[in-house]
Order: C-alpha cells, then structure tokens, then sequence
C-alpha cells in the first residue's frame, strides 16, 4: 500500500503539459531537424500541427527575427551560412550591445548528391520558410526540395518555346505555398501558378495590368534575377522603369511600388550594377553590389 501511494505521489508530481504549452513555446525552440525528424514520428496529431504551413511558417518566422539564413549554390553544390543577432552578456536588451555571430559555410550534403538536380543545368534557387525551389531558365522540370526530411516533389513539366522564370512564395493569409511560372515571349507573357498541395497542374492567370497599375511587359530579366518573399508577397525590381513589382500570393493579383528619387539616382549613377532586392527585419530593403 506504502508504495502505491508513493507512486500516487509521483504521478500528481508531474502532471501533463498543457497541449499549448508544447505546441507554442516547447516545438517552436528545437532545432529544424529534430522537430521534423523525430517529433513528428510521436503520433499522428503531432505529424499534422509540425507538418502544417501555419506551423511551419511561424516557426521560420519567429527563427528569423534574430537569425538570417543564407543559401548558396556553386554548380550542382549546395551551401548554407547563418549570421545570429545575440545580446552580449551584461549588455542588457539595448540594441548597442547586440551582436552578429556567423557560422561556418556547410555544404547541403542532400541537395549536392540530389540525382534530379544533378541533371540539369539550375540556375535559379529560391528558399522560403526552409523549402527550396529549384528552377532552371533553360527549361527543365521544377522541384520543391526539404533539405531536413530529405523529402521532394517535382512540379508538371509543361514544354515551351519561350524565356521562364520561376517564383516562389507563401500567404500568410491563405496558408499555401505557390509558385509563379512567367514565359515571355516576342514581347509576350504568359502567367500560370502552381498551388502545393492542391494543384494537379498549372493554372492560367488572367492578369488585369490596369487594375494594380503595372505596365507589362517588363523586362524577362526583372522576374530572373533576385526575386524575394516578403510578407506573403514576392517583389523584384524593373531597373528600366525604377519600380518594384510585386506579386501577391494569396490574391494572385500584380502591383507596383515606385521607387524613391534618391534610389532612382543611383541606379543611373551605377548603371553596370543590377539592384537586388532583400528582406531586413520583415521589410523591403534595395542594395546595389558596390554600395
């Protein structure tokens, strides 16, 4: 009896955690590989939170306000840094005593050995909230890669005559991860979208130019280099017009935000540099490469 009681004891000790407590402030802070290599194996109702994009989305989000990621490709190798935002010890939370630690480069073992990517020549990789979309402008197939479980899917492969690019995105508002595919050719574009998850194959968009104010077409080079997702958005910059266009995900509708005199300056006082746009702090950032 002494000793039922005494585990009795024990169990009332150590009651359960309040299903929030885990999923909101325990899950969120292990690192990428445990979460989605061995958490997500405990059971099925486990598997479907850390396996859903709300859940993915915050976890990169919340990651990111002190963390900036940097992917790499040289050829068919893969590489991938880190610069940590910490506070220096004794410093307090004054933004003075903040500092920027990097990491050591290390290749993508899975992405580098990755038999599809191998065969064919991609030269365009884009990452959001931890997937990687691989695309190539010389028309081979697209594929959706998680470095972490190692899993991948390729996309339709439809066949075309013209210049593609390739863009990927997530809303926040509707949840879904898409990829913009735009072909342009003899001064013509065609727009389709490709929703993960639900899609079996490409979707035309009938774009209205008047309604976001954009005037296509813009330059095929404008959609190649350097696109972003920010804040369920995808920008890139039309150098020859001293705008950025932006693609929102979820509404899948096109826009523009005019650039400021002072950035239009410098794209004429530095005119053999191409603009890039970046994301700081959850916001819009435009550098050129000798600034």
């Amino acid at each position: 009896m002494a000793r039922e009681s005494r585990k009795r004891k024990l169990v009332n000790l150590n009651p359960e955690l309040p299903p929030e407590i885990i999923f909101s402030h325990i899950l969120p802070r292990l690192p990428p590989k445990d979460l989605m290599m061995q958490c997500r194996c405990v059971c099925k109702s486990w598997s479907s939170l850390i396996c859903s994009p709300s859940f993915v989305a915050d976890f990169w989000n919340d990651r990111n306000k002190s963390t900036t990621n940097f992917l790499f490709q040289k050829q068919n190798r893969f590489f991938s840094s880190k610069i940590e935002e910490k506070e220096q010890q004794g410093g307090g939370n004054n933004n003075n005593n903040r500092v920027l630690i990097p990491t050591p480069v290390a290749e993508l073992s899975y992405l580098s050995r990755c038999e599809a990517l191998r065969l064919y020549r991609y030269d365009r990789v884009q990452s959001v909230h931890g997937l990687v979309c691989a695309s190539s402008s010389y028309g081979g197939p697209v594929f959706i890669l998680n470095p972490t479980t190692r899993e991948s899917i390729q996309l339709p492969h439809v066949k075309h005559n013209a210049l593609v690019a390739y863009n990927f995105g997530f809303s926040p508002l509707t949840n879904e991860y898409k990829v913009l595919q735009i072909n342009f050719r003899n001064s013509d574009f065609q727009f389709n979208a490709f929703t993960l998850g639900q899609d079996s194959s490409w979707r035309p968009l009938q774009v209205d130019p008047a309604a976001g104010n954009v005037d296509l077409p813009f330059k095929i080079w404008a959609v190649v280099i350097s696109p972003v997702c920010i804040n369920g958005a995808i920008h890139w910059i039309d150098k020859s017009e001293k705008k950025i266009v932006v693609f929102d995900v979820g509404e899948e509708s096109f826009s523009v935000v005019p650039l400021s005199e002072d950035c239009a300056q410098d794209f004429v006082d530095y005119d053999d540099n191409f603009p890039r746009i970046v994301e700081v702090g959850g916001c819009v950032a435009v550098y050129l490469g000798n600034r």
